[in-house]
C-alpha cells in the first residue's frame, strides 16, 4: 500500500498546470497544501489576504526590504507557508514559476525532504534543478515518484541522476623553490 504523502505544492497564481496536478494528487488521496485557495486555515492560519505587490514599482532594494519585514499582510502570509513548508513531507515546484518556488524547494532539499521539480511544457531549464531529489515532466511521472517513495525514504538520489559521476579537479601544486 502506498503511504498517502503531505505535500507542499509550490508555484506560482500564473501557472496552467497547477489545477490539474493538485487535482491529480488530491484524486490519489494525498494531503496537498493549496496555497492558492488556503484551504487549509485551521492547520497553518490565514495568508491576511496577502496579495504579491507589482514589485516593479519598489524604487530601491531598501524598498523591497522595508515592504518585507514590515507588511503585517506579507508577514502573516509568509510565515503560514512557512509552517506547510515545515508540514510537508514533500515539496513539488510546478514550473514555470518564481523565485519563490525555486527558494521553497531549495529549503526542502536542504530539510531532507523530498524535493520534485515538475517541468511543465513552456519550462525553461536551471542548472540548480539538480538540487531537487528528482525532476519530472508529467504527471504519472510525478504519481511513480511518489508511489515509490515515503517520508521515511525521501532521498531518490540513488537512482538520480542515472549515472553521475563525481568530478575531481586537480589541484593546482606550487612549484617549490629550491
Amino acid at each position: 500500500m502506498v503511504e498517502m504523502a503531505k505535500i507542499y505544492l509550490a508555484s506560482d497564481f500564473s501557472n496552467q498546470d497547477y489545477p490539474k496536478i493538485l487535482k491529480a494528487l488530491r484524486d490519489k488521496q494525498h494531503e496537498v497544501f493549496d496555497f492558492r485557495r488556503n484551504d487549509m486555515a485551521d492547520k497553518f492560519g490565514s495568508d491576511g489576504g496577502y496579495n504579491d505587490p507589482d514589485w516593479s514599482k519598489f524604487k530601491s532594494p531598501a524598498k523591497v526590504r522595508q515592504f518585507l519585514t514590515t507588511d503585517t499582510k506579507a508577514h502573516q502570509c509568509y510565515q503560514r507557508d512557512r509552517r506547510a513548508l515545515e508540514w510537508a513531507d514533500v515539496v513539488v515546484g510546478v514550473y514555470p514559476s518564481g523565485i519563490s518556488c525555486s527558494l521553497e524547494v531549495a529549503w526542502a532539499a536542504g530539510c531532507g525532504k523530498l524535493a520534485i521539480i515538475y517541468l511543465g511544457d513552456q519550462s525553461r531549464g536551471e542548472l540548480m534543478f539538480n538540487l531537487a531529489s528528482t525532476i519530472v515532466t508529467n504527471i504519472p511521472e510525478l504519481l511513480a515518484t511518489l508511489e515509490k517513495s515515503t517520508p521515511t525514504r525521501p532521498n531518490l538520489r540513488e537512482t538520480w541522476p542515472p549515472s553521475a559521476k563525481v568530478v575531481q579537479f586537480p589541484r593546482n601544486k606550487k612549484k617549490q623553490s629550491a
